[in-house]
């Protein structure tokens, strides 16, 4: 699909039935911040789920555009934000109890999280465990002989 150089309204329009989240703004070259990761969002290709910045000239043209892949995860949440956020731009109280509820009962479980970080560390270490337990019966049976090596050895020391 051709977007340079387009009605901003229509390339919107067909935008909008891929199901791509579009933003229009007023082309202007002085406001350019960061031109590297605008050429990185215009190389880029609309596909759906996807969000796009039209920047169009006063005649309504579209001079460039950007491309950014929206995390699902995160547009779901930020849709249950705006959900829930009143107009005034606050929680409900009942919300609010829920959630601060839930915060305590994450706390709660930190301690029992850091013990499991824990155990996973000490499950990395138990081949390594496991192999010197193995080891054990040829060191014993290496120790058993040092009785005998030290009597071989006193014999080749003595003066003859």
């Amino acid at each position: 699909m051709k977007i340079v150089n387009e009605s901003a309204e229509q390339v919107e329009a067909e935008l909008r039935k891929d199901e791509i989240q579009v933003t229009r703004e007023p082309y202007d070259p002085r406001s350019r911040s960061s031109l590297f990761s605008d050429l990185v969002g215009f190389l880029r290709s609309p596909s759906p789920g996807s969000s796009v910045t039209l920047f169009e000239d006063e005649s309504g043209r579209v001079r460039y555009y950007t491309v950014a892949h929206t995390n699902p995860e995160i547009a779901e949440l930020k849709t249950q934000i705006a959900d829930l956020t009143k107009a005034g731009g606050e929680l409900p109280a009942k919300r609010l109890d829920q959630i601060e509820k839930r915060l305590k009962n994450v706390e709660a479980f930190e301690p029992k999280l850091a013990k499991v970080d824990e155990l996973a560390a000490i499950a990395e270490r138990l081949p390594e465990v496991e192999a010197k337990v193995d080891a054990i019966p040829a060191l014993e049976a290496k120790v058993d002989q040092l009785g005998e090596l030290r009597t071989r050895l006193d014999r080749l020391e003595k003066p003859r």
